[in-house]
């Protein structure tokens, strides 16, 4: 059993960098739609459609990749509006895709492999190495904090987690089971008061695991009562204080 969890837990940490790199839609200077276009170096080949547009760089491996990043825009935009329980989303997106993090250095000023600027509806990525899943995770925020409003960290994240649906490739539950067997689940009011101090590679399934337990056993409503105005709004809309709300939430990770 200890080295399963030991194998898992590296295994974690060496795709960990390949979802999340520094996923910081929060805590980074929001860019504008033209400090990206004109981002000096960068000559953009650009294509839109279905509420799109989608730049890749000319004569780079992603330019011919396209029609998949749009495709992966597209199921993104269909699951994050259901998630949401939004109709629709009028404003275009423009999703900004590189070769590497090197080019998101010099895109963005961070290494990472994927960024959402909520204000200016824009996305970064490193394609393919973010894939579906970054897609996902960053239009979720920039939709949501549009739609909602600007959330606490840990609700914006773990909703992100949440709406994807899996972790790493992987059951978002037993990723929660498997740190809580090796007694890395933080508690849940770390979660909710210092989730910026939390390795990445447990607050964020943590903070997933937690949203998607209130999400189907609270509804939607709470879920946005609580996006909305903090961790302070959990006891009105669960009727829990914080130990029972936390032993309810392990509860549902011991549910089959």
């Amino acid at each position: 059993m200890r080295l399963r969890n030991a194998l898992a837990r590296l295994a974690l940490l060496a795709v960990l960098p390949a979802l999340l790199g520094a996923c910081g839609s929060l805590i980074v200077t929001q860019r504008s739609l033209a400090y990206l276009e004109g981002r000096t170096g960068f000559e953009w080949r650009s294509r839109a459609a279905d509420g799109f547009v989608v730049h890749v760089e000319a004569d780079s491996a992603t330019e011919p990749d396209h029609e998949r990043i749009l495709a992966a825009a597209r199921e993104a935009r269909g699951s994050v509006l259901a998630y949401l329980g939004e109709p629709t989303y009028e404003p275009v997106v423009h999703v900004f895709a590189v070769d590497d993090r090197a080019r998101m250095r010099a895109l963005i000023g961070r290494e990472t492999n994927a960024m959402a600027y909520y204000r200016s509806n824009s996305l970064c990525l490193v394609w393919p190495r973010s894939g579906r899943s970054g897609v996902h995770h960053e239009l979720l925020h920039v939709v949501a904090m549009n739609r909602w409003g600007v959330p606490e960290r840990w609700v914006n994240e773990g909703a992100a987690v949440d709406a994807t649906g899996d972790w790493l490739g992987g059951d978002l539950r037993d990723a929660c089971r498997r740190l809580r067997e090796a007694g890395e689940l933080p508690a849940l009011s770390r979660i909710t008061r210092g989730f910026g101090r939390l390795p990445s590679a447990r607050s964020y399934p943590a903070a997933g695991s937690f949203v998607r337990y209130l999400r189907e056993t609270h509804g939607r409503d709470a879920l946005r009562a609580v996006w909305q105005r903090g961790r302070n709004a959990l006891r009105e809309v669960t009727g829990l204080g914080p130990d029972e709300l936390e032993a309810a939430w392990l509860r549902y990770l011991d549910a089959p």
